[in-house]
């Protein structure tokens, strides 16, 4: 993933009781002879997001793999959806992450592990086949990672239950809003600076007096975010996510040529949450808001299923979230995932203060955006913007019907 951290795969073979094991493994750590990691912002903030990937690893992973190891005699699976971690460092200077290396067991990224099958169909298949098999694909994915997704959610809440505190109380470091904070910012800086340049403003003041009617927008809208994905208020609706879950820090294993389990990388914005906001996340981050749309009472139930049947098998029978309040805070919560994935959207948002509502109005000398230039500067940022729903156009045009299979 985009980080200023050095990867190395490493094979290392030790004698035990005369017995040699093999291990393949890879160190991650941030460049030690880079003088500027303090000084210059960005490299900062780097430092302190790999930090938290450590101490995520060390005390949530480790005691996860533990409570797998206990419970094992009852479990169908062995190990959470993540790397094993053998040894960990932090200390501000030379933090240190020392992982399994999930791709000797044979785990690939998506596109990877389908090159030569999506190759296969196109050849044989007209468009609109190929359209079809594409989609079916993407959500058997989808379905398989919902299903790691409750393994992670399930074994914190048996965190949770074995130690009989709240999510928030026993990882403090899970509950920060500062990694949002930046998160957004890297979203609605560029946009705000986009609309104030289709604005052509003359005069300081004009500047100054539209910059602030934004930056309420902004602020409003982060504040309705952050309160989005805040602490849930009542424990059954706490779990520890992942948070930023997508294709690009997802790693799949196959058999014949079908996902069968997953891992995920890349945990330095685990937090204390719904689940419904790790399920919102990671769903437009993937899909076009159509598809999900149509299929998000297929995932739900997906996921769901696989939340108590884990659950279960931890010896948790109380405090998770009901498939009513599921289904329920979905519909409440999904405008998070809408705004945090589709740039679109947030800069329909900023304009509510800048567009006239005159539609025959084209002032060039006003400071506001008429209509018609308002429409202009979002289908400037259309073009630009990476979500699915825009990125997937022609999927959302075609004329085959979705169905969803669990």
């Amino acid at each position: 993933h985009k980080s200023l951290a050095v990867l190395r795969q490493v094979s290392v073979a030790i004698n035990v009781r005369n017995a040699v094991k093999d291990y393949s493994l890879v160190v991650k750590v941030l460049p030690t002879d880079d003088n500027e990691r303090y000084s210059i912002k960005y490299k900062f903030k780097q430092l302190l997001k790999f930090s938290k990937e450590v101490q995520v690893y060390l005390e949530i992973v480790k005691p996860m793999f533990r409570l797998c190891n206990d419970k094992l005699p009852q479990l169908k699976f062995c190990t959470p959806p993540v790397a094993k971690v053998f040894l960990g460092q932090m200390d501000a200077l030379n933090d240190c992450l020392v992982l399994e290396n999930v791709s000797v067991t044979g785990f690939v990224k998506y596109n990877q592990g389908n090159d030569e099958n999506k190759n296969d169909i196109c050849v044989k298949s007209g468009a609109k086949n190929d359209n079809r098999n594409e989609l079916s694909n993407q959500i058997k994915h989808c379905n398989l990672v919902l299903q790691n997704m409750a393994k992670f959610h399930a074994l914190s809440i048996a965190l949770r239950t074995s130690e009989r505190k709240s999510l928030s109380q026993m990882f403090p470091f899970a509950v920060e809003g500062e990694g949002f904070r930046q998160i957004f910012k890297h979203i609605s800086v560029p946009l705000k600076e986009k609309l104030l340049g289709h604005l052509f403003l003359k005069e300081d003041s004009d500047i100054k007096h539209i910059e602030t009617e934004i930056d309420k927008e902004i602020h409003e809208l982060f504040w309705k975010m952050l309160e989005l994905k805040a602490v849930p208020k009542t424990l059954e609706k706490e779990v520890l996510i992942h948070g930023r879950l997508d294709f690009h820090n997802i790693m799949f294993r196959y058999e014949e040529q079908k996902p069968v389990d997953c891992k995920f990388l890349d945990l330095s914005h685990v937090s204390v949450s719904s689940p419904v906001i790790d399920i919102i996340i990671f769903l437009y981050r993937v899909m076009s808001s159509s598809i999900i749309d149509t299929c998000h009472l297929s995932f739900l139930l997906t996921y769901h299923s696989h939340l108590i049947e884990y659950c279960q098998q931890l010896g948790v029978t109380k405090d998770f979230l009901s498939l009513e309040d599921l289904l329920e805070e979905f519909q409440e919560k999904k405008m998070f995932g809408m705004m945090m994935t589709c740039k679109v959207m947030m800069a329909e948002y900023m304009l509510k203060t800048v567009t006239l509502a005159d539609e025959n109005t084209d002032d060039p000398s006003s400071i506001y955006l008429s209509p018609a230039k308002a429409s202009l500067f979002l289908q400037n940022v259309e073009d630009l913007c990476l979500c699915p729903t825009h990125r997937d156009k022609l999927r959302k045009e075609s004329k085959f019907p979705i169905t969803c299979k669990m």
